[in-house]
This record gives C-alpha cells, sequence and structure tokens, in this order.
C-alpha cells in the first residue's frame, strides 16, 4: 500500500473557527498565569486529513491544564 501525503492541510471555515478558538482559550490561560498548555490535535481527524479526506470528527489532548479550565475560558 502507498500513501502519499502532501505538505499542507486544507482545512475547512468550520475546522478554522474551531482552531482559532482553541488558540484563543491557550492564550487568554496564558495570559492568566498558567502553567504552560499545550493542545495538540490527534486521531482520526488527522489521519483523514493527510489522506485528503473530509473529516467531522477532531480529538484534542490537553496538558498543562485540567479541562474544566479550557471550558471555563471558551
Amino acid at each position: 500500500m502507498k500513501v502519499s501525503v502532501s505538505g499542507e492541510l486544507s482545512l475547512s471555515d468550520s475546522e478554522r473557527r474551531l482552531f482559532g478558538l482553541l488558540g484563543a482559550v491557550v492564550g487568554r490561560l496564558g495570559s492568566e498565569g498558567e502553567a504552560r498548555v499545550v493542545l495538540r490535535v490527534a486521531g482520526g481527524w488527522v489521519r483523514d486529513k493527510l489522506l485528503g479526506k473530509e473529516c467531522h470528527d477532531v480529538d484534542v489532548t490537553v496538558e498543562g491544564c485540567a479541562v474544566h479550565r479550557l471550558t471555563q475560558c471558551a
């Protein structure tokens, strides 16, 4: 099986809004003195994007912050 991967991902408008919101939340947490917060996108969304497929399920891991803090800053 041969898989071809491009160097750039194409995001939908809703994905741009989602990642913009996540970036703003991480920025707000940083300005409030939270420890370094890292969000990583994982799972099927990454695979599908690399394969050029559409995906509607984004899995995000959170490091350095309790998840409930993210919802308080959103």
